[in-house]
């Protein structure tokens, strides 16, 4: 017999990931933040666990604020340079 796979609601996903519910809701309308399903009912908005925790992991290396971003490069010394290198890199 196979287990049943974990759903959690918005309220529980955003305590896990430490955001407030209303920015899962921004997320959902703007097609970002974790995979999630609204079966018959937009008011009824379910996770799953694994889809929540793949998200995290994938989006890892996304979470420093750009505000910090910028501090952590000025202290790296060469702002200008840096950006101009990243955004050669990346297009």
């Amino acid at each position: 017999m196979s287990a049943h796979p974990e759903y959690l609601t918005s309220e529980q996903v955003a305590e896990l990931i430490g955001v407030h519910v209303i920015t899962l809701s921004v997320w959902r309308k703007e097609r970002r933040g974790p995979v999630f399903s609204s079966p018959g009912d937009a008011r009824l908005v379910r996770y799953l666990r694994s889809d929540v925790d793949k998200w995290m992991a994938e989006g890892r290396k996304n979470l420093v604020p750009d505000g910090l971003r910028s501090m952590r490069l000025r202290a790296q010394g060469g702002l200008k340079e840096r950006v101009e290198e990243e955004v050669a890199r990346h297009g």
